[in-house]
């Protein structure tokens, strides 16, 4: 093997540890709320149930997390709608999308595959599903999340989180700022039709937490993402330098 090859090979590793150190990073949104035992639906107030009343009008904080890079793009991606489910993951898996939250008492309820399932999830498949989508039209916009990780054929135990935004009429394109995960922002204030959150977690004994809530905000969080070294890209450099001046020869 001439040094041009070995050059040639050095050259796609260290393309290959540039890569490495700028991939991405699930996206985040902070979701934060009130809880509340009437919800908008339907252009309506609905009156639901709270496992805990005496939680209502108490604020709670979440963080909803989408791991959108292992995803195929859906054919229904287009400028205006956005559509992710677990159809796109290769493996038809849902564990690109999780979300935590903490309750007033202090506990918090994370809704993802490492929440264990009893009975066992070989005896009794767990309906374990992801979807979302984000739309932006002129009078019609919304933004909607399910994720659901329950017992299959028992009643308990039961892991499921859900967020509806959607906005009608002449606000209705302030509700999102786009269709793209990416960059658009989210405004659950313009949200004039649905505007809720429903979160819940219960064992196999059915002992645990219920309730819904108005959304009040909803950011995407920053994330740093590491540089790669700058030692890596001057030797690429050099390298490409190199190989430049054996092509020559």
């Amino acid at each position: 093997m001439t040094l041009k090859h070995y050059c040639k090979y050095l050259v796609s590793f260290i393309a290959l540890a540039l890569a490495t150190t700028s991939n991405a990073v699930p996206l985040t949104f902070e979701v934060s709320g009130t809880i509340s035992d009437k919800i908008l639906s339907s252009s309506n107030y609905e009156t639901v149930p709270l496992s805990h009343p005496e939680w209502n009008g108490l604020e709670v904080t979440g963080t909803l997390s989408l791991d959108l890079e292992r995803l195929a793009i859906n054919h229904q991606t287009t400028f205006e709608v956005t559509l992710h489910n677990k159809e796109d993951e290769p493996n038809r898996r849902a564990d690109w999308m999780s979300f935590e939250i903490t309750n007033p008492d202090g506990s918090n309820i994370l809704i993802s595959d490492s929440t264990p399932i009893y009975p066992n999830p070989d005896s009794y498949p767990p309906a374990n599903d992801a979807s979302t989508f984000l739309t932006h039209y002129v009078n019609d916009s919304a933004f909607y999340v399910s994720r659901d990780y329950s017992a299959f054929l028992e009643p308990y135990p039961r892991n499921y989180f859900y967020i509806a935004l959607l906005a009608m009429g002449g606000n209705a394109d302030k509700l999102t700022t786009g269709a793209d995960y990416y960059n658009a922002m989210i405004y659950p204030e313009f949200a004039n039709i649905n505007n809720w959150a429903h979160v819940a977690q219960f064992n196999e004994a059915g002992v645990g937490h219920e309730y819904y809530f108005t959304i009040t905000s909803l950011k995407r969080s920053e994330v740093e993402v590491s540089e790669p070294s700058s030692l890596l890209i001057l030797m690429s450099g050099l390298l490409l330098i190199l190989l430049r001046k054996l092509d020559t020869l």
